[in-house]
């Protein structure tokens, strides 16, 4: 991942986001956005490793059809985040990405 280092030992995730300079507040807000998402799969992942090779054979199809599902959704979900991104570096605008009527970057009260 761009300017995270990532590392895992004993199970003890860490990540380093002080490339960013951002808050400790805004890390922690942008990162609680994902725990849930991340709960579930590892919740998954460890159910897989649970089943007997007999259940796991018969649940099988159905486990590599959703995780299908979801890895669509997460890139998609990073696709969306990279638009994010773009928008506020100034590279894109909002207007490019399905919203028209903001083109001319002009500001609307709401």
């Amino acid at each position: 991942m761009q300017g995270i280092s990532v590392s895992i030992v004993s199970g003890l995730a860490q990540l380093d986001c002080r490339v960013f300079n951002l808050s400790d507040d805004a890390i922690a807000d942008i990162i609680g956005s994902v725990t849930q998402l991340l709960s579930h799969l590892l919740l998954a992942e460890q159910a897989k490793a649970l089943l007997a090779d007999p259940v796991l054979q018969v649940r099988l199809t159905g486990i590599a059809a959703q995780d299908m599902v979801v890895q669509a959704s997460i890139l998609h979900a990073v696709y969306q985040a990279q638009v994010l991104h773009n928008i506020a570096t100034g590279h894109s605008s909002i207007a490019d990405h399905g919203f028209p009527e903001f083109r001319g970057e002009t500001a609307i009260d709401v």
